[in-house]
């Protein structure tokens, strides 16, 4: 092999490779929380989506009522498992979840919610269980706070 060829082709080649594979094995895994009763702050931006909801649950533009609702798209994912002597059926660990559906209580937190700002929201997850819910996760919503960055 030519030295020239190998500092001019192979060699670049060669340290991608290493890299690629470096960054891909220390990227720090999602932080772990835990089903309700747990409290939890997660922090992310708030979005409002729109997803079909009765009868069908299926397309809106066929007809099923539009469902809208808050949700927190997280800086980081995070995985949720059981905690110990948990025996709720609908608490089978999640990985790797980077959006929550919000269930909020619009008597105790600041009206208008902050779309699209950087927050910090502080509440228990909970398990999707319905039509109505649209995400895997959910998060029964106690206090949002605007981030200060």
């Amino acid at each position: 092999m030519d030295i020239k060829y190998f500092y001019n082709s192979a060699l670049p080649v060669f340290v991608m490779a290493v890299m690629t594979i470096d960054m891909a094995y220390s990227a720090d895994p999602p932080k772990i929380y835990h089903f309700e009763p747990e409290v939890v702050v997660l922090e992310g931006t708030i979005e409002r989506q729109t997803f079909p909801g009765r009868p069908g649950y299926d397309s809106i533009k066929n007809g099923d009522e539009a469902e809208q609702g808050w949700y927190l798209r997280m800086s980081e994912p995070i995985d949720v498992e059981t905690s110990n002597g948990d025996t709720d059926p609908h608490s089978s660990t999640e990985r790797n979840v980077k959006i929550l559906q919000m269930a909020i209580d619009y008597g105790t937190l600041p009206r208008p919610i902050p779309v699209g700002k950087e927050v910090r929201v502080k509440g228990t997850l909970f398990h999707g269980q319905t039509g109505h819910h649209h995400s895997r996760i959910l998060m029964e919503v106690k206090h949002i706070e605007v981030s200060k960055r």
